[in-house]
């Protein structure tokens, strides 16, 4: 028999953040304490629409800008080095 006592969220992903959303102008995607992140943006039907490496603490901050993406439900997907996380957002342009 075991028990589970308590369930310790992924701290790391906690210091991901995207904002606004809804997006207009652009999406901002800013981390703290990470050497490499992928940054990858989906279209609702799964299509990759952009894909971006960072190797580099130095870098802490991504600015995609929307201006050439439709309104809709677009989903971000954020890579680092203790695994994956995928992110909804939604662009809706003015």
């Amino acid at each position: 028999d075991f028990a589970v006592k308590s369930v310790q969220p992924c701290t790391a992903f906690e210091e991901v953040y995207i904002y606004p959303n809804p997006a207009n102008n652009q999406i901002n995607v800013a981390w703290n304490n990470l050497s490499m992140v992928s940054i990858e943006l989906f279209d609702a039907l799964g299509h990759q629409l952009l894909e971006n490496t960072i190797d580099s603490k130095a870098i802490t901050q991504l600015e995609i800008p929307t201006s050439n993406f439709s309104n809709g439900v677009y989903f971000i997907k954020v890579n680092q080095q203790y695994g994956a996380k995928t992110y909804k957002i939604v662009i809706e342009h003015e």
